[in-house]
């Protein structure tokens, strides 16, 4: 949840820059595409139950990140069916892989960091 945040917070940076240039295409393409990501993957990770898992599959994530190029292609004037089945799974990999890494990587890094802090400074 908390990394959706983040997430949501680099978006809504970007919806920002993009409102001020009055780029309401892209606006609306951006702002779908990160709803459907969110939307998704919540829905994908509620679905397996309980809290927050030690480990996250990928899967959900490649999903989210899939519908959310095809829900932001589908805005595009004349996508083109070769372009978005090219795309979508980019974007699985790049979007919901970089995300996943991200968590997967961030806990243990964390503790590495702050085991070397604790190692310096003993309470």
């Amino acid at each position: 949840m908390i990394s959706l945040g983040l997430l949501g917070l680099i978006f809504a940076l970007a919806l920002g820059g993009l409102a001020l240039e009055g780029n309401w295409r892209k606006f609306l393409r951006v702002l779908l595409a990160f709803g459907t990501y969110a939307a998704v993957l919540l829905g994908l990770l509620r679905v397996r139950g309980g809290g927050a898992p030690e480990w996250l599959p990928f899967w959900p994530f490649a999903l989210a990140g899939n519908a959310a190029e095809l829900v932001s292609r589908w805005l595009l004037p004349f996508p083109g069916a070769r372009a978005v089945l090219s795309t979508a799974p980019a974007a699985a990999l790049l979007i919901g892989g970089v995300h996943w890494l991200a968590l997967r990587t961030w806990r243990p890094l964390r503790g590495w960091i702050t085991a070397g802090r604790d190692a310096d400074h003993p309470s």
